[in-house]
Order: structure tokens, then sequence, then C-alpha cells
């Protein structure tokens, strides 16, 4: 039986719909079958929301112990016709679950690829790492990645004024909000004076992140005459570590448009042996021979003040193509959900 937005339903029932009118429904859905008999079976419910579906325990005895730190892992690269009726069957392998949540996208809704799975104890979560990721799903034809999850710290802020700069941003959220210590803006590659209608908050914890994220969504701040949308930020995958331990290739962002190559190699020559530059747009490449002179040349010039413009370089090493892809993969995706989430509430 689902449940209409009420949580003070009777226990009996399974499935609690706290979905708004406006959101899509999710699609395509579980085997629902299945799915009653698993949530039966393990006294189980499943609150359904716009971001998320929340497989979790009814309630938990006096004689269970509630999930402690690292029990939660991150699994990626799920199906997007893939649901609890498999998930759940697939990680009690290990051990019961304490809950699993979905993400789902509210102006689709599909699966957004990725869900999050809380057991009771810590070996049972570092089990399920040790068994899954790298996992081959041979219905999907795809192998799942499943790591320890880390706290999200980072929310996504949409339709900001294209004006604003990353101070006006920081002045702006540090009078409605606790514990914010950075703000991430992309600006347009032909105009370095204005953003992309977007930037990323990062707080010095997941419960700062969390309050802000709830108190931004209930009060709906209209910030330079511009109504903005919250969501969290979604977690890129991190290269395997062996990978980065032998990088020596920098990414230089914040470039002005009209610095060459040649300026480049100028400005990081003098920290080692340069093989060479690429710069695309706004942002560049530089090739160290050495490791040791990159990771060197990052701890100098990060941060480093381009005159007359005041545009703050942001250096890092650089992560494989396939990451750098998902990256803007994410972004282009973010701006598409940004546009469609403004185009419903002006329905």
């Amino acid at each position: 039986m689902i449940i209409n937005r009420n949580p003070q339903q009777s226990n009996k029932n399974r499935i609690i719909n706290f979905m708004t009118s406006n959101a899509m429904q999710h699609r395509p859905g579980p085997n629902m079958i299945v799915l009653m008999e698993i949530l039966e079976k393990y006294d189980y419910v499943l609150e359904l929301s716009n971001g998320q579906r929340k497989f979790s325990k009814q309630q938990c005895s006096k004689n269970d112990d509630l999930p402690g730190p690292n029990t939660e892992i991150f699994v990626g690269k799920i199906p997007k016709n893939m649901f609890e009726d498999e998930l759940v069957l697939l990680f009690e392998q290990i051990a019961p679950i304490f809950s699993l949540r979905l993400m789902m996208d509210p102006l689709t809704g599909q699966s957004r690829g990725y869900a999050f799975i809380t057991y009771f104890q810590p070996e049972y979560a570092q089990a399920a790492v040790e068994t899954f990721d790298k996992y081959e799903l041979q219905t999907y034809g795809q192998q799942l990645k499943v790591k320890m999850s880390i706290p999200n710290v980072r929310l996504f802020i949409g339709n900001i004024s294209k004006e604003m700069t990353k101070d006006d941003i920081r002045y702006e959220f540090q009078k409605i909000t606790a514990g914010l210590v950075d703000v991430i803006v992309y600006h347009l590659p032909n105009d370095r004076k204005r953003n992309r209608g977007f930037c990323f908050l990062e707080f010095e914890s997941h419960k700062h992140a969390s309050q802000a994220k709830r108190k931004l969504q209930l009060n709906r701040p209209i910030i330079w005459d511009s109504e903005i949308w919250i969501d969290w930020a979604e977690p890129l995958e991190q290269p395997d570590e062996e990978i980065m331990s032998k990088v020596k290739v920098l990414y230089v962002r914040n470039l002005t448009l009209d610095m060459t190559n040649y300026t480049i190699w100028e400005m990081f020559e003098k920290f080692g042996q340069i093989e060479r530059v690429k710069k695309i747009k706004d942002y560049a490449f530089v090739h160290f021979k050495h490791r040791h002179c990159a990771i060197e040349a990052m701890k100098q010039m990060n941060g480093y003040i381009i005159m007359p413009e005041r545009l703050q370089l942001e250096i890092s090493l650089a992560k494989p193509p396939t990451d750098k892809r998902r990256k803007e993969e994410i972004l282009r995706n973010r701006e598409k959900r940004l546009m469609m989430n403004m185009m419903m509430r002006n329905w």
C-alpha cells in the first residue's frame, strides 16, 4: 500500500510518499511484487521524496546497535533501471543493511546512478567495498563502483546572478548560513567578470552543510533579485591513488583569455623543466618532467593573483581524462536541470 505524504500512517503500510505534486514520478521503478516481499520480510519501509528513495528499518529495537562512524558506503555506476528490489538483495549478501538511499532526479524521475548504503557495523561496510567494487552486473553489462562514503560538505547553488563575484557570494551566504569555508565559482570563458549562473558552497562539516541546505530550502531566500535553487553537490569519483601518485601534470584554472602557452611556460619554468603547456580557454595543463617540480609549483603558485584582472589561480594535480570528462558532464547536467527547474516554476 502507498501512503500519500503522511508519515503518521499505520506501520502496516510499507511505502510512504512525500513527493510534491510537480515532481516527476520515479521511473521505470522496481518490480513491486519483489519489493513488497522484501519490505515485509525484513520489516522495512520505503520513503519516496523528490530527490531520493530511502529504504530503511521501520524501527530499531532496544537491542539493535545503531550505525556508528565508517558504516556508510557509496555505490556508483548503478544502471538507471536498477532499484531496491535488486540492490537490497545484492548488498544484503554481506549483512543486514540499516538503510539504502537511491538518489533521484526530481525533474526527470530517473535515478542519478548512485546510492548510499549504511550497515550496522563498519566491518560489514568494508567487506561490501571489497566484495562489490568493480562487481560485474551481468544483466546490465557494467561494473559497480563501490567505496567508503565521504561525508558531503558541498552544496550546489543554482540561479544566482551572473554578476556576482566570489566575494559577493561569500558575503551573502555567510549572513544566512554557518560554517561556510569556501565558494567555488565557474566563470564564463568569454567574460571573466561573470559567473555561469551557479556556484558551490563548501562547509566545515556535513552537519553544517545539511543545516544550511535545510534552512535555504525552507526559506528560499531572494539573493540579488534571484530565487536560488539548492541541492547537494554530486560526488565525484576519486581517481586511483596509485595513479595520482605518479601525476606530474598541473591543472591551472582562472587564466585570462589573452594568456598564451608561452606566457604560462614563462610563469612556471622557474620550478623545473617543462615538457609542454596546453591552454584551453581559461585553463591550462602544465606538463613537468619531474613530479617533485610539479608539486613545488603547485604549492608556490596556487592562489597567485594575476594583475590587473585580480584573478586568483586555482592549481591542482591533473586527473585522468575520464575524471575530467565526468566532471564536465556533471556540470552540464547541473545546468540542464537548473534550466528545467526554472521552466517548471514559470508554468
